[in-house]
């Protein structure tokens, strides 16, 4: 067994020690350290343990053999892909092929502040410290109304200051903490427009059983597709007297949030059933009996 067999061998068995042992120093690691490279490596091994995985999903890609693709979904999407560039089955160096962008631990991601070279200015720390303490604060965290609008209002100046447009170059793209604090402070402050708004979706409620369906649909349109949507996935109803519910990966106890959800989960269903019902009833129309 060749270095590169040993690698794909020990990477489906999530073996770290070994794959320590087998990967020399001499190897480009994506252009970050090996030891960092093996940490990236062991956080997928963690969360594909949590999954209750013993192994981890990995090929070589079909259309580039020299592609090594690992932790697969079930619905195919293979999330992260290493080229490897070998000498008779000794590994020269890793490439990290650009896949998705996620900042959760199963996707292998190289920040450009983790590359061998890059210079870390004093102010650039205090601002990635700033960052990750706000992401610790909500990120994993069941979200309530009073969190959501607290941690929107303390660190309102930090997302600025990220987001100067005098900046001609963006100072937060693949960056550590930077870019995942400001897409998690919009995802927060859209969160809030729903807050400020959810009366809408309380009123469009309570009207529901009072007059015909699909004047009902019709009529609160406008809120559903421009003032309220607040995404393209349903949310999980856990606990009504809570007001629990999870949407993706958040979990929030947020009246306000839940009233929106609730309003925009109905709207979306009997909608789509009327639409389907529509489209039946026309095909109906068209058989030859």
């Amino acid at each position: 067994m060749n270095q590169l067999q040993a690698f794909i061998y020990y990477l489906i068995r999530m073996d770290i020690v070994i794959l320590n042992d087998i990967l020399t120093e001499d190897i480009s690691y994506c252009g970050i350290p090996k030891k960092l490279f093996l940490e990236k490596l062991g956080d997928v091994f963690e969360y594909n343990t949590s999954l209750n995985n013993k192994t981890l999903a990995v090929q070589r890609s079909p259309k580039n053999p020299n592609c090594i693709e690992f932790f697969c979904w079930q619905n195919g999407y293979w999330e992260n892909s290493l080229m490897v560039k070998e000498n008779k089955g000794s590994i020269i160096s890793f490439i990290r092929k650009q896949k998705g962008d996620s900042h959760n631990p199963f996707c292998f991601r190289i920040y450009q502040d983790e590359e061998i070279g890059f210079v870390k200015s004093p102010d650039f720390i205090m601002t990635q410290q700033k960052c990750k303490e706000a992401i610790d604060l909500v990120k994993g965290k069941i979200l309530t109304t009073e969190i959501i609008l607290k941690w929107l209002s303390e660190y309102e100046l930090l997302y600025e200051e990220l987001n100067d447009e005098n900046n001609d170059v963006s100072i937060i793209e693949n960056i550590k903490y930077l870019e995942e604090f400001v897409g998690l402070w919009e995802c927060r402050d859209w969160d809030k427009r729903l807050i400020l708004n959810y009366t809408l979706a309380e009123e469009a409620l309570n009207e529901y059983n009072t007059i015909d369906e699909q004047e009902w649909i019709k009529k609160h349109l406008n809120i559903f597709s421009c003032e309220l949507i607040p995404g393209n996935t349903l949310a999980q109803f856990i606990c009504d007297e809570k007001h629990r519910f999870k949407e993706g990966t958040d979990l929030y106890e947020s009246k306000e949030l839940y009233i929106v959800h609730k309003f925009t989960d109905l709207y979306y269903k009997r909608y789509h059933y009327h639409q389907n019902y529509d489209t039946l009833e026309e095909e109906d129309d068209g058989l030859p009996f």
